[in-house]
């Protein structure tokens, strides 16, 4: 066999990317060609769709997006997002997709899409970010370490979600997306 050895960092890697983009876009980020990437998939057993192809999952538009499938197929259906039945899966375009990403910016955040391979080449989608990045502001700050200590104490305490966000200044959603990362770092709540 020839090539270089995967790594344990890639192949976890490709794993996370091969339901979500197409294997064009995992070869870029790994460094790696095409072909390489379709055989690893292989041998590990990961179903993905052909790179070639335009249809994406509603699962796949949910990871890229960061926007729940029950969003998708209620409010955006209702202003003309169309997606088909196939099999077991639903599927959209990513034609479609761009389309009603260009037309309603406000129904999506920028700062939410996890891979932006897609859409960067696009003005519209870089005008998108740009302003979201700027209503971001303070709302994205870093956690000090006081912060969380507060943080743990009330949660521990068992203070209300409305009452820790009020002391600590954040949004009840930030405060309960704090808890889950530490949580999942290993952190005992």
């Amino acid at each position: 066999m020839g090539g270089r050895r995967w790594t344990n960092e890639e192949l976890a890697l490709l794993d996370e990317l091969a339901t979500q983009v197409p294997n064009a876009n995992i070869a870029r980020r790994l460094g790696r060609s095409q072909h390489s990437v379709r055989v690893m998939l292989s041998r590990r057993g990961v179903t993905a769709y052909p790179s070639g192809s335009e249809n994406m999952t509603m699962h796949q538009v949910e990871m890229l997006t960061g926007i729940s499938h029950r969003t998708l197929k209620k409010k955006w259906k209702q202003k003309g997002f169309h997606f088909q039945k196939r099999g077991i899966f639903l599927m959209v375009t990513q034609r479609e997709l761009l389309a009603y990403m260009r037309k309603h910016p406000e129904d999506w955040n920028a700062t939410r899409i996890t891979d932006d391979t897609l859409f960067r080449r696009f003005d519209w989608y870089k005008q998108k970010k740009a302003a979201d990045l700027g209503k971001a502001g303070p709302r994205t700050r870093a956690w000090s370490q006081a912060e969380i200590n507060t943080l743990k104490i009330r949660y521990m305490q068992g203070r209300p979600m409305k009452e820790i966000s009020a002391e600590l200044g954040r949004s009840e959603s930030g405060v309960k997306n704090k808890l889950f990362a530490m949580r999942k770092n290993g952190y005992k709540l």
